[in-house]
């Protein structure tokens, strides 16, 4: 259990110091993801207040995001608080640091920027694309949108198609326009933490769902969806994040039929499908009429433009374009223009393809460094996933690394409760432009594993 302690002043209420020191304990980092705190009756009789005062404070500490709990496990610091939650930290990488924790889409490899906007800036109607426009984005952008769209089996008008300002984004908008505060969401144990941060934000509730091999197990999400009072489900099937799990058709059906049987509002964030090798049918395909499809740019190419492209049935597609009209009106269309303007010109194909060349490159190495150990891996992914020893947490083995110059992820960052360890770190294999620096840290990590 943590040695919390506080010293409580006059003015403010003594509920709302308690929260705060609680707050501000995490950003110091002197309360980490996992943490016990002491039980309500125990720090009650430490600082010499009420029971009821200090549930009053943990409560308020939940509706924050910095803690969760449940009778008889315990208190605990939360994995979505703040100081659990970044996955692009605000504070300067020290000089040598090799970066393996945030995974770049080797931009290094993007079509030409200067040529396609010497391209646009020759054209009469150039100054289009600095005004306003409508929150759903450019018609123009939103056909390309359609055809690109078509790539992934998904065949739908212009109209149910909108243009947001990069996944995040979308996702942002998609949790506005279709939750409120309380609501509660599935997902799988360990999810993109960018969607764990946003929930704790919106005071969204994400409850896990255990997976196999293939992903979100449809009997666990059933249970899940009688236990509790499920409205949605978020879901990245083509290639989990951060364990790399593809769903098969199959799969995709069984989860599809789970969420309409549960009338789940389904987010379908296919981020790193560029980078799979089977691209199956999407779920959306089979269930549009409630499911919202993300088809995030980012991670193929002009991850700075900040474009992605989200399809949905008529009455949800309304919320997302008011959710976009309240949130910065419109995604800048000079940005979407670009995008698309790569897509028909055929530079964004060979983008990718030239990335996935690179990836397998990288994966091979990878693979070969460390062969021996488990690891998770897609021949063109941006990343892996190594499992760790039972005795060392993700946590430790990413503080570990860190003090050797290498930054890496630990699997307590993604994991949605803050007690459960799963022991493995992700490391991304594109986060160095260099790839002998990959190969420096990839060789590091084998050196401090075999001294566990």
């Amino acid at each position: 259990m943590t040695d919390f302690s506080i010293i409580l002043s006059g003015g403010k209420p003594v509920f709302m110091q308690i929260a705060d020191k609680i707050e501000k304990d995490i950003f110091t980092g002197k309360l980490s993801s996992g943490d016990m705190l002491p039980s309500v009756r125990d720090l009650a009789a430490k600082i010499k207040v009420n029971t009821s005062t200090v549930y009053r404070a943990y409560k308020e500490a939940e509706k924050r995001g910095l803690i969760s709990g449940s009778t008889g496990s315990g208190t605990y610091i939360s994995s979505t608080s703040p100081q659990g939650i970044s996955i692009a930290s605000p504070e300067p990488r020290s000089p040598g640091m090799i970066e393996m924790g945030i995974v770049s889409p080797l931009v290094h490899l993007d079509p030409d920027m200067n040529e396609i906007l010497q391209i646009i800036s020759r054209r009469k109607t150039a100054r289009l694309f600095s005004g306003y426009n409508q929150p759903e984005g450019m018609m123009r952008h939103r056909s390309v949108a359609k055809e690109w769209l078509k790539r992934y089996g998904i065949i739908q008008s212009e109209e149910n198609i909108i243009i947001c300002a990069g996944s995040q984004h979308a996702l942002t908008c998609s949790l506005l326009s279709n939750f409120r505060e309380g609501d509660r969401i599935a997902a799988d144990e360990m999810t993109y933490p960018g969607m764990k941060t946003l929930a704790g934000m919106l005071r969204i509730k994400l409850v896990p769902v255990r997976s196999d091999s293939y992903g979100m197990i449809p009997e666990e999400l059933a249970s899940t969806c009688r236990r509790d009072k499920i409205k949605g489900l978020y879901i990245m099937p083509s290639m989990q994040n951060p364990t790399l799990c593809a769903m098969n058709e199959r799969r995709r059906d069984q989860i599809a039929q789970t969420a309409s049987q549960h009338s789940l509002t389904v987010i379908e964030d296919d981020a790193y499908i560029h980078t799979a090798e089977i691209k199956g049918n999407s779920v959306f395909c089979r269930i549009p009429e409630r499911t919202i499809y993300i088809a995030g740019i980012s991670k193929a190419f002009g991850a700075g433009l900040r474009i992605s492209f989200v399809c949905a049935a008529p009455a949800i597609r309304q919320n997302i374009a008011s959710a976009v009209l309240n949130s910065l009106w419109m995604a800048p269309p000079l940005n979407a223009e670009i995008i698309t303007s790569w897509i028909k010109n055929g530079e964004a194909e060979k983008t990718i393809e030239v990335k996935r060349t690179e990836a397998v490159k990288r994966n091979i190495i990878a693979r070969k460094i460390l062969s021996g150990y488990k690891i998770a891996s897609a021949p063109s992914g941006y990343f892996i996933y190594l499992k760790l020893p039972e005795e060392t947490s993700g946590t430790a083995f990413e503080n570990i690394m860190k003090k050797e110059g290498i930054s890496l992820f630990s699997s307590d960052r993604f994991s949605i409760e803050s007690r459960k360890h799963h022991h493995g770190v992700r490391i991304s294999l594109t986060g160095s432009e260099n790839i002998e620096d990959m190969k420096k840290g990839l060789l590091a990590v084998k050196k401090r594993l075999s001294e566990i």
